[in-house]
């Protein structure tokens, strides 16, 4: 709930700097980048801080000793949701580009 109620508060003050956004160039007509990208930012790196911090898993149980995760450690699980989130900014980020190259072509945002 933490998560969702700083996230809540980052995007209602990003939506008030809109107008500053479509002033430098970033055109986002729907609001994903406030409404989804955020929100999964802090999710994904809250995930690997819990899986770095704790040992429990659905229903209270110990995956690392029952050798659900292929001898990681939980660091190097925390890791991987790490890397997993910079790859998702990585591909996000390569998309929209893509996307406006392509509207910047077709003349329109």
């Amino acid at each position: 709930m933490l998560i969702g109620l700083i996230s809540g508060v980052i995007v209602t003050y990003a939506n008030t700097k809109k107008k500053a956004m479509n002033a430098n160039g970033v055109f986002d007509s729907l609001g994903s980048l406030m409404v989804f990208f955020i929100p999964a930012i802090l999710g994904g790196i809250y995930s690997s801080i819990l899986f770095t911090t704790s040992a429990y898993g659905p229903l209270n149980t110990d995956f690392w000793a029952q050798g659900y995760y292929n001898g990681r450690s939980r660091f190097g699980q925390g890791g991987y949701q790490l890397i997993g989130t910079g790859l998702s900014i990585a591909i996000g980020g390569l998309a929209g580009v893509l996307i406006g190259l392509v509207s910047k072509i077709f003349g329109s945002r």
